[in-house]
């Protein structure tokens, strides 16, 4: 078998070297996307619990027996209801951003291993949820 010669070996060595290093820098970004989004689905998940939580003391206030106090206790009810739904719609705000950034880093760590042409595995983002490598720049 014939030896590649010495310019091909060099290109092929540096190709190599490219896509390693793409590779290591891609997964450093593609780390950091997926613990944005953990933080977010945390912090989200969290503030939704809160959330519950006021619905729920509107629902234990309104137990009574009294005509006027129930009456009462239906009005508390809904207000916490309604300040539960909204601190439970910021908890998924928070959740649903935070993972779209996430995601958005991933992108970036995504494009620098395509474009050093690494051979790693790719993070799942919502531009890229099957994570399947793009076009080779080497």
């Amino acid at each position: 078998m014939p030896s590649e010669g010495l310019i091909p070996m060099v290109q092929r060595r540096i190709r190599e070297g490219i896509g390693a290093a793409g590779d290591t820098t891609g997964n450093f970004v593609n780390s950091n996307g997926k613990a944005v989004q953990g933080a977010a689905r945390a912090a989200g998940s969290r503030v939704d619990a809160l959330g519950r939580s006021i619905s729920n003391s509107g629902k234990s206030a309104n137990k009574s027996t009294n005509t006027y106090a129930r009456s009462l206790g239906k009005q508390i009810e809904s207000y916490a209801d309604a300040a539960g739904r909204s601190v439970g719609a910021a908890g998924r705000y928070v959740d649903g951003s935070g993972r779209a950034a996430g995601g958005r880093v991933g992108d970036l760590g995504n494009n620098v291993k395509d474009r050093s042409g690494a051979r790693g595995q790719r993070m799942l983002t919502p531009s890229n949820p099957l994570g399947l490598r793009g076009k080779r720049a080497v």
